[in-house]
């Protein structure tokens, strides 16, 4: 190996000329472009145009950053020493251009970068290189065949590897021109480098040696085979590339602003962190580039040419169909003007004559529309209104059917617009003055004279007849809608005018608003209008006359508007049924002839529809449909009329009403009575007038009546308490009339319809009652029980004589009880009494009595429950349940107060007397008396409480009361004594004597017996032993 002299391929002018096959010339790639441009399409396709070699079948080829593989020999790793030797002195651009293989040609040429590279590194070489040109080129020359097909797929870049400058002729002479080499540089050697071996390449083919194998495999193909079409790489695995490139090279290159002039981008790519060099990675990443968009190119190119093929065929059919329909065109012209025309000539003709007849139509149309013009207005002056309106519409038919294109005639339109504007002015301003008219509200009285009532009858019919007219022509005019819209200004304004004249007249002569107008206005500051401070001092026998001469003249024009309502409902309703008989008739002529005619028809619809076939049945049914829907909204209209005027008329009373609000809540029962009848009878007339029910009036007058009955509750709640809080709890008497207004409350006659404060009081010569005797029993109570039942009584008068007030009334009853429950409470049991009513203290008697105020109340209260429920609904009648919650409250306050009684006889009597009485009741001493006088105190007192609630308190209130006690006696009594102990049996048999003669001392009591059974045999089983 050391004594071979060194191969031509790797001498010094081999090595110079082929470091410079990577970098390509300006001129060079200038002719590429123009030899690219004028190739042949027939010679571009896939079996003529160079491929190039797959990365995929040859990847070392590709690489494009270090050489994969190496020839294994020891002359190839002696001649690849030498040249990475003659690289490492080399500058730095032309040893990144050949030893590491990095592309300097394809992009470069549009990249400033690369190529001003490439030429620095050419300025550099050029000198040695003239010098030696001459000695060297014969030598080039002799180069076989074999080193130039190595050199070209040797490792260096990839347009290195593609192209030669060398293969064509004037690439070829224009490097000869410029590098004539004909004589090999002497190399120099270099000092301090120890000699080179063989066994130092060892390592290196080990760790290499497959893969250089591998390489020999891959290109023993011949080139032409490597770079056949059938190994141009798919779009799939050319857009796997695109994607490779992508994430191998740095997104910030791809970015639109990318610009190396840009001082920040400039530095962020000089500040890149690589593995090797940023010569060396940015030419590699060059190179992925190129290599990619070389595959893109390839991947795509048989498409674009099958694409420009298809387009060559588009154009040739293109051409041949235009030149056909150039032939036909000429050909129509030529049969247009041999045949057709003239035959068309009498179709010209005979249109133009029907033209002809058409315009003189026409013109007889104007003719008649001008003539019409006068005749209407002839017509209006002489008032016939049907004949001009007859005229306008024959008139106005024509021009928007026959003459709606001739703009001479529009002046025309306009004028028979305005006859018919005054038209409908004046047969509404006629319509409007007979119905609101005095003479149109007919005398309904009965008459004796014959020829009055012939009269009276001629004129009805007279008027009905005219006003039948006027509602035809309004209805033909269409204005209809608008004439009752006017007609229910009209009622609504004069209802105004009879209200305020009435109230006007009625203060006017009113007595009591004259006194009263200066006083109040002064009052009032000025606040309020003085007619409302006038009509409010109007007396209530003044406001009521007020009120029904109001009603007779509202009742008056409701009754006219209602025959106006009938006189229109009629006229509208004939008019439908006059439509619907129409129509009834066409369906069955269409049902017979479809019958008749069955197969025609299914043949005519099997073949298509034609307007004409039906069109003027189809018209004439959507006129009576029409004509329908029109006298329908006329109905609902003037319905609508007298439902709106009818609540009008009622509203302006409630208006009155709301004003006098505060003086009706004090009216009697009998004022109210009288207002209330008076108004009702108008709401129900109005009501049988129109067939509707009507609140406005009604929810008026339930508002002024709830007003009455809340200022009544609460001038008694007031007057109750006042009552309750100056009772002194006394057995009151009854007079003769309270007590039988409570029979008839119990009996279920009811109550007055008249307030107690209401009814005169006539001097009673009969005695009072002591007690209040009904359904059987005798209740002795006290005068604030009476007060409340009175009350009560009075609200049942209230629902009585104004049944909406059912409800209300049951509410205020309901607090009435519970008031007097609550407060006798505190007044009784928690001896309230003794502060208010300065009572020295709370006696039995006093509970008594309070016990049968209590049971007089629950008495009755079941009766005032049934007496409500009259009133009632069924709905309504849950309401009555609260009845039983207070019957409930009622017992338990009855309960408490027995309960005292007993708390009277157990804290009051038998503590004071038993408390010590084993320390002051010695048993055994001789002198010792029977009863004991602790025994004979309890049995004094108790007797003295049976003595005051006996003539108080009913049989079986009395009973219950002394078992109460008896069983008290019978519990407490042990215990009491379980102290006394007496030493001797002469002590113990008085103990038992004691007791039983405390029993005994309970004979006199008859409400019931006291069975001391049972104490004295405890106590004798205690002191037995």
């Amino acid at each position: 190996m050391d004594g071979k002299k060194p191969s031509t391929f790797f001498s010094p002018s081999g090595l110079l000329k082929r470091g410079w096959n990577g970098v390509a010339s300006p001129i060079n790639a200038v002719k590429d472009s123009v030899i690219a441009a004028a190739t042949p399409r027939s010679l571009a396709t896939p079996t003529h145009r160079s491929a190039q070699p797959s990365p995929v079948e040859y990847p070392s080829l590709f690489d494009v950053r270090t050489p994969s593989s190496t020839r294994s020999d020891g002359h190839y790793s002696h001649g690849m020493s030498h040249v990475d030797e003659r690289s490492l002195n080399a500058p730095s651009s032309a040893r990144g251009a050949g030893a590491h293989g990095f592309s300097h040609s394809s992009s470069s040429r549009t990249s400033s970068r690369t190529s001003s590279s490439s030429r620095t590194g050419s300025r550099e070489l050029i000198p040695p290189r003239m010098e030696a040109a001459a000695g060297l080129r014969d030598e080039r020359l002799d180069t076989d065949e074999e080193e130039r097909a190595s050199l070209e797929v040797c490792h260096h870049n990839l347009h290195s590897v593609l192209t030669n400058p060398k293969a064509t002729n004037w690439s070829g002479a224009l490097l000869d021109v410029f590098y004539p080499l004909e004589t090999d540089i002497p190399m120099l050697p270099f000092p301090g480098l120890e000699h080179v071996h063989g066994r130092d390449f060892e390592p290196y083919l080990k760790k290499y040696g497959k893969n250089a194998k591998k390489y020999e495999e891959n290109h023993a193909k011949p080139i032409s085979e490597q770079l056949s079409s059938n190994n141009v790489p798919s779009i799939a695995v050319a857009d796997e590339d695109v994607a490779k490139c992508l994430d191998i090279v740095p997104s910030m290159f791809f970015q639109p602003n990318f610009d190396l002039t840009d001082p920040a981008i400039f530095e962020e790519v000089m500040s890149m962190q690589t593995s090797t060099s940023l010569q060396e990675e940015l030419t590699g990443y060059l190179d992925r580039v190129e290599f990619t968009l070389l595959r893109q190119v390839s991947s795509r190119s048989d498409r674009f040419f099958e694409a420009s093929a298809n387009q060559e065929v588009m154009k040739r059919s293109i051409s041949v169909a235009c030149d056909q329909v150039a032939t036909l065109r000429k050909t129509m012209d030529r049969l247009r003007n041999g045949l057709a025309d003239k035959t068309l000539d009498i179709v010209s003709l005979h249109r133009r004559q029907k033209r002809i007849a058409e315009l003189h139509e026409v013109v007889t149309m104007i003719e008649s529309v001008k003539n019409a013009e006068s005749a209407v207005d002839a017509l209006v002056q002489c008032q016939d209104y049907t004949s001009a309106l007859d005229l306008i519409e024959n008139a106005q038919t024509m021009l928007r059917e026959h003459l709606k294109g001739i703009h001479g005639l529009n002046s025309l339109g306009d004028k028979f617009e305005g006859y018919r504007g005054f038209i409908i002015t004046q047969i509404s301003q006629r319509f409007i003055s007979v119905v609101t008219s005095p003479e149109w509200m007919f005398h309904e009285e009965e008459t004796s004279e014959r020829s009055r009532r012939a009269s009276i009858a001629k004129e009805r019919d007279a008027s009905t007849a005219e006003t039948k007219r006027l509602i035809e022509v309004l209805f033909r005019l269409d204005s209809i809608n608008d004439v009752v819209a006017k007609y229910r200004d009209q009622l609504n304004e004069e209802i105004k005018v009879v209200v305020k004249t009435v109230v006007t007249e009625t203060i006017a002569v009113s007595s009591s608003s004259k006194n009263s107008t200066s006083g109040d206005l002064s009052s009032s500051g000025g606040t309020e209008s003085k007619v409302s401070i006038q009509l409010r001092a109007l007396t209530s026998d003044e406001f009521l006359q007020c009120v029904q001469m109001i009603f007779e003249h509202l009742i008056m024009v409701l009754k006219r508007a209602v025959v106006v309502h009938d006189l229109l409902v009629s006229a509208m309703q004939e008019k439908i049924d006059h439509a619907s008989e129409e129509e009834k008739k066409e369906t069955s002529e269409v049902r017979e002839s479809s019958s008749e005619n069955g197969d025609s028809e299914e043949k005519k619809s099997a073949e298509g529809w034609t307007p004409s076939e039906i069109t003027s049945e189809d018209k004439e049914m959507l006129g009576d449909w029409k004509m329908k829907t029109r006298c329908t909204k006329v109905i609902r209209e003037i319905d609508e009329v007298i439902r709106k005027t009818c609540e009008f008329s009622q509203r302006s009373v409630s208006n009155l009403f709301a004003v006098r609000k505060e003086v009706q809540a004090v009216y009697t029962m009998p004022q109210l009575r009288l207002l209330y009848d008076t108004t009702m009878d108008f709401v129900v007339n109005v009501e049988k007038l129109t067939g509707k029910t009507d609140y406005t009036l009604r929810g008026a007058l339930f508002s002024q009546l709830k007003l009455f009955l809340e200022k009544y509750h609460q001038a008694q709640m007031a007057k109750l308490v006042s009552t309750l809080d100056h009772e002194l709890w006394k057995n009151t008497e009854i007079s003769v009339t309270r007590h039988k207004a409570l029979e008839d409350l119990s009996s279920g006659r009811g109550v007055s319809l008249t307030l107690s404060d209401d009814r005169e009081v006539a001097g009673e010569t009969a005695a009072p009652f002591k007690a209040v005797s009904i359904c059987g029993k005798s209740f002795r109570i006290v005068w604030s029980v009476l007060l409340m039942l009175e009350i009560v009584m009075n609200y049942m008068s209230c629902a009585a004589n104004f049944p909406v007030l059912a409800t209300d009334v049951l509410q205020r009853s309901i607090e009435i009880f519970r008031l007097f429950n609550s407060r006798t409470t505190q007044l009784v049991l928690g001896a309230g009494a003794m502060q208010i009513a300065r009572l020295k203290s709370i006696s039995a008697r006093h509970l008594a009595l309070a016990s049968q105020s209590l049971d007089l109340a629950m008495t009755l209260i079941p009766h005032i429950k049934a007496a409500l429920a009259a009133h009632f609904t069924d709905r309504q009648k849950l309401l009555l349940d609260e009845f039983d919650r207070v019957l409930r409250d009622y017992a338990e306050h009855n309960e408490k107060i027995f309960s005292k009684f007993t708390n009277i006889v157990e804290d009051q009597i038998m503590k004071r007397f038993l408390e010590n009485v084993a320390a002051e009741v010695n048993y055994d001493a001789s002198s010792l008396s029977i009863p004991t006088n602790p025994m004979k105190g309890i049995t004094q007192s108790t007797l003295k409480l049976h003595a005051v609630l006996h003539p108080v308190l009913s049989p079986p209130q009395m009973k219950d009361v002394m078992s109460r006690v008896f069983d008290m006696f019978t519990q407490k009594l042990p215990e009491c004594f379980r102290q006394v102990q007496p030493k001797t049996p002469t002590g113990k048999t008085r103990v038992m004597e004691d007791i039983a003669a405390f029993v005994e001392s309970f004979k006199e009591v008859n409400a019931v017996e006291f069975n001391g059974d049972a104490l004295l045999r405890h106590f004798k089983a205690a002191y037995s032993a």
